[in-house]
Protein backbone atom coordinates (compact mmCIF):
# COMPACT_ATOMS: atom_id res chain seq x y z
CA UNK A 1 0.00 0.00 0.00
CA UNK A 2 1.26 3.47 -0.86
CA UNK A 3 2.23 5.96 1.82
CA UNK A 4 0.44 8.68 -0.14
CA UNK A 5 -3.23 9.52 -0.36
CA UNK A 6 -3.92 8.16 -3.84
CA UNK A 7 -5.66 10.27 -6.42
CA UNK A 8 -6.32 7.83 -9.23
CA UNK A 9 -6.71 9.74 -12.42
CA UNK A 10 -8.65 7.65 -14.87
CA UNK A 11 -8.22 9.63 -18.04
CA UNK A 12 -9.94 9.50 -21.40
CA UNK A 13 -8.22 7.59 -24.18
CA UNK A 14 -10.49 8.24 -27.16
CA UNK A 15 -12.65 11.21 -26.27
CA UNK A 16 -11.48 14.45 -27.89
CA UNK A 17 -14.38 16.74 -26.99
CA UNK A 18 -14.98 15.78 -23.37
CA UNK A 19 -13.06 14.91 -20.26
CA UNK A 20 -13.92 12.28 -17.70
CA UNK A 21 -11.75 11.85 -14.62
CA UNK A 22 -12.01 9.87 -11.41
CA UNK A 23 -10.19 11.35 -8.42
CA UNK A 24 -10.21 9.58 -5.05
CA UNK A 25 -13.90 8.98 -4.30
CA UNK A 26 -15.18 11.45 -6.89
CA UNK A 27 -15.47 11.63 -10.66
CA UNK A 28 -16.33 14.28 -13.18
CA UNK A 29 -17.16 14.38 -16.84
CA UNK A 30 -17.45 17.59 -18.80
CA UNK A 31 -17.38 18.80 -22.36
CA UNK A 32 -14.14 20.62 -23.06
CA UNK A 33 -14.91 24.35 -23.36
CA UNK A 34 -15.31 25.69 -26.90
CA UNK A 35 -11.88 27.39 -26.63
CA UNK A 36 -10.30 23.93 -26.26
CA UNK A 37 -12.52 22.15 -28.81
CA UNK A 38 -11.84 24.76 -31.51
CA UNK A 39 -8.08 24.19 -31.40
CA UNK A 40 -6.59 20.98 -32.75
CA UNK A 41 -4.96 19.78 -29.52
CA UNK A 42 -3.29 16.37 -29.39
CA UNK A 43 -4.92 13.75 -27.13
CA UNK A 44 -1.82 13.71 -24.86
CA UNK A 45 -2.25 17.44 -24.24
CA UNK A 46 -5.95 16.92 -23.50
CA UNK A 47 -5.06 14.24 -20.98
CA UNK A 48 -2.52 16.54 -19.32
CA UNK A 49 -5.14 19.29 -19.18
CA UNK A 50 -7.46 16.78 -17.50
CA UNK A 51 -4.82 16.20 -14.81
CA UNK A 52 -4.50 19.95 -14.26
CA UNK A 53 -8.28 20.34 -13.89
CA UNK A 54 -8.50 17.37 -11.51
CA UNK A 55 -5.67 18.73 -9.34
CA UNK A 56 -7.30 22.19 -9.30
CA UNK A 57 -10.55 20.62 -8.12
CA UNK A 58 -8.97 18.53 -5.35
CA UNK A 59 -6.07 20.76 -4.26
CA UNK A 60 -7.97 22.45 -1.40
CA UNK A 61 -8.74 19.01 0.08
CA UNK A 62 -5.13 17.76 -0.07
CA UNK A 63 -3.24 20.92 0.91
CA UNK A 64 0.07 20.10 2.60
CA UNK A 65 0.00 16.42 1.62
CA UNK A 66 1.97 14.15 -0.68
CA UNK A 67 -0.21 12.81 -3.46
CA UNK A 68 0.42 9.94 -5.85
CA UNK A 69 -1.00 10.37 -9.34
CA UNK A 70 -1.59 7.22 -11.37
CA UNK A 71 -1.91 7.70 -15.12
CA UNK A 72 -2.07 5.28 -18.02
CA UNK A 73 -0.71 7.98 -20.35
CA UNK A 74 3.08 7.68 -20.45
CA UNK A 75 3.44 11.08 -22.10
CA UNK A 76 1.61 12.73 -19.19
CA UNK A 77 3.77 10.88 -16.70
CA UNK A 78 6.98 11.93 -18.48
CA UNK A 79 5.96 15.57 -18.95
CA UNK A 80 4.90 15.97 -15.32
CA UNK A 81 7.96 14.17 -13.92
CA UNK A 82 10.37 16.11 -16.18
CA UNK A 83 8.47 19.37 -15.68
CA UNK A 84 8.87 20.31 -19.32
CA UNK A 85 7.53 19.72 -22.80
CA UNK A 86 8.47 20.87 -26.29
CA UNK A 87 4.76 21.49 -26.98
CA UNK A 88 3.58 24.99 -26.08
CA UNK A 89 0.15 23.94 -24.80
CA UNK A 90 1.57 21.11 -22.68
CA UNK A 91 4.19 23.47 -21.24
CA UNK A 92 1.36 25.84 -20.26
CA UNK A 93 -0.36 22.89 -18.53
CA UNK A 94 2.84 22.05 -16.64
CA UNK A 95 3.27 25.66 -15.46
CA UNK A 96 -0.36 25.76 -14.31
CA UNK A 97 -0.04 22.41 -12.55
CA UNK A 98 3.10 23.39 -10.63
CA UNK A 99 1.57 26.74 -9.67
CA UNK A 100 -1.43 24.97 -8.12
CA UNK A 101 0.86 22.47 -6.38
CA UNK A 102 3.03 25.27 -4.96
CA UNK A 103 0.06 27.35 -3.81
CA UNK A 104 -1.34 24.34 -1.93
CA UNK A 105 2.01 22.93 -0.74
CA UNK A 106 1.33 19.59 -2.44
CA UNK A 107 4.11 17.10 -3.16
CA UNK A 108 3.14 15.24 -6.34
CA UNK A 109 4.49 11.77 -7.15
CA UNK A 110 3.50 10.51 -10.60
CA UNK A 111 3.50 6.80 -11.49
CA UNK A 112 2.40 4.89 -14.59
CA UNK A 113 -0.67 2.68 -14.42
CA UNK A 114 -1.38 -0.11 -16.93
CA UNK A 115 -4.24 0.95 -19.20
CA UNK A 116 -5.52 -2.60 -19.63
CA UNK A 117 -6.27 -2.74 -15.88
CA UNK A 118 -8.18 0.50 -16.11
CA UNK A 119 -11.66 -0.82 -16.98
CA UNK A 120 -13.43 1.90 -15.02
CA UNK A 121 -11.54 4.57 -16.98
CA UNK A 122 -12.45 2.82 -20.21
CA UNK A 123 -16.13 3.09 -19.32
CA UNK A 124 -15.66 6.69 -18.17
CA UNK A 125 -13.88 7.67 -21.39
CA UNK A 126 -16.99 6.71 -23.33
CA UNK A 127 -19.42 8.02 -20.72
CA UNK A 128 -21.32 10.07 -23.30
CA UNK A 129 -22.58 6.83 -24.92
CA UNK A 130 -25.56 5.43 -23.01
CA UNK A 131 -24.27 1.85 -22.96
CA UNK A 132 -20.95 2.96 -21.45
CA UNK A 133 -22.67 5.21 -18.92
CA UNK A 134 -24.61 2.13 -17.80
CA UNK A 135 -21.38 0.08 -17.72
CA UNK A 136 -19.69 2.76 -15.62
CA UNK A 137 -22.65 2.88 -13.23
CA UNK A 138 -22.45 -0.92 -12.88
CA UNK A 139 -18.68 -0.86 -12.25
CA UNK A 140 -19.16 2.03 -9.83
CA UNK A 141 -21.94 0.32 -7.86
CA UNK A 142 -19.49 -1.07 -5.27
CA UNK A 143 -17.27 2.05 -5.24
CA UNK A 144 -19.96 4.70 -4.72
CA UNK A 145 -18.06 7.43 -6.54
CA UNK A 146 -19.62 10.84 -6.19
CA UNK A 147 -20.08 13.00 -9.29
CA UNK A 148 -18.58 16.50 -9.15
CA UNK A 149 -19.95 19.34 -11.26
CA UNK A 150 -17.24 21.21 -13.18
CA UNK A 151 -17.59 24.68 -14.61
CA UNK A 152 -15.79 25.91 -17.75
CA UNK A 153 -13.63 28.44 -15.87
CA UNK A 154 -11.66 25.61 -14.22
CA UNK A 155 -10.13 24.92 -17.65
CA UNK A 156 -8.68 28.45 -17.81
CA UNK A 157 -5.00 29.04 -17.07
CA UNK A 158 -3.94 31.48 -14.37
CA UNK A 159 -0.41 31.53 -15.81
CA UNK A 160 0.07 32.51 -19.44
Amino acid sequence: MSQFPILSFLLPTLVRKAVVVCVSAKFFHHQFPRSIQDVNIHINALELLSVVVAIKLRAPKVTGLSVELLSDNTTCVAVINNQRSSTYFMQRCVRELWLVLALHNINLVVSPFAGKQNTLADALSRFHHNTFEERFRTLNSHLSLEEVIVEDHVFNFVVD
